[in-house]
């Protein structure tokens, strides 16, 4: 038994503000899939459509966002344990189901859209 009063983990009490801070974000779903699953900024920001299957609940990571000569670029992974298929939490899963309905609202409203299959793109698809 510990001596004296259990002290609350601060890191989830951060992860719970930061969560609720960003509920009415329009990127909610790439805070809620990135500080659950672990994902570096450069793999959430490559994420693509193809490589969820919101119905399995899994999520496959292939590639990073890289900034090369002042340019952002999709790169290859610099290891093959960069390369893997993670299972999403139901919260994860219902996170990007929404954040697919919002995105399809905004192809709708867009004059151009860029279609590059990304799942946190911009207001126009890139």
């Amino acid at each position: 038994m510990p001596a004296g009063p259990v002290k609350r983990s601060r890191s989830l009490t951060v992860e719970k503000a930061v969560l609720k801070a960003a509920e009415k974000d329009r990127l909610q779903a790439l805070y809620v899939t990135g500080l659950i699953l672990g994902l570096r900024p450069g793999e959430l920001l490559a994420l693509s459509w193809s490589n969820l299957d919101l119905e399995k609940g899994t999520l496959k990571v292939t590639q990073p966002l890289k900034r090369e000569h002042d340019r952002l670029s999709l790169g290859e992974t610099t290891t093959a344990s960069s390369r893997r298929t993670l299972t999403m939490p139901t919260k994860v899963v219902s996170a990007l189901r929404a954040h697919k309905t919002a995105q399809a609202a905004e192809r709708l409203k867009a004059a151009a859209w860029t279609d590059e299959d990304l799942v946190f793109c911009n207001a126009i698809g890139g």
